[in-house]
């Protein structure tokens, strides 16, 4: 009984690490990506990076070209500062 409780708390409290996670995923079960092929849903997965961001994000891709040269280049879209670009840099990365 107690190992079946013990159990069930556990699996209550792990994170969801399955297709459709929350949006809000906890950092440690965020995957780099990189920056110049990365999907909205991708995107959306990163700290502070919500819908609005993330398309934000591949407009500003689009409009380069389709091709960031650099993780810094980020800075230079509205709603991206020195705090959201140094939470997601760890995640992403171009190629």
């Amino acid at each position: 009984m107690m190992r079946a409780l013990l159990l069930a708390l556990v699996l209550a409290a792990a994170p969801a690490c399955q297709e459709g996670a929350p949006a809000n995923s906890p950092p440690s079960a965020i995957e780099p990506i990189d920056l110049n092929r990365a999907t909205v849903k991708q995107l959306e997965r990163l700290p502070h990076i919500g819908e609005k961001l993330a398309r934000s994000i591949i407009a500003s891709r689009n409009a380069r070209g389709g091709r960031f040269r650099s993780v810094d280049e980020l800075l230079q879209i509205d709603g991206i500062g020195e705090k959201t670009l140094a939470a997601i840099r760890p995640y992403v990365y171009v190629r």
